[in-house]
């Protein structure tokens, strides 16, 4: 996750900001290509060799004076085809 401004779950917020993933995405013998892909601003979405990718959630869900560690972040994704 390359930033994540989403609002902390202890926090009282006026939006609920955003979350910006990086992704490499490679398909069984082609190239690899790094895509970047928004949970609310655009581009929400990135296409790859003909699928459409997209974030349906992201866990977990910061909290004040807490930062989440890299590894520890779970992206659900949808990927369907375009």
């Amino acid at each position: 996750i390359a930033l994540d401004s989403r609002f902390q779950q202890d926090v009282q917020c006026v939006w609920a900001g955003h979350a910006i993933a990086r992704l490499v995405v490679v398909d069984s013998g082609g190239p690899t290509e790094e895509v970047t892909i928004n949970t609310n601003l655009d581009p929400k979405d990135a296409v790859y060799r003909g699928y459409r990718i997209s974030i349906t959630g992201l866990r977990p869900v910061p909290r004040a004076g807490k930062p989440v560690p890299a590894g520890e972040y779970v992206a659900t994704l949808e990927v369907s085809t375009e």
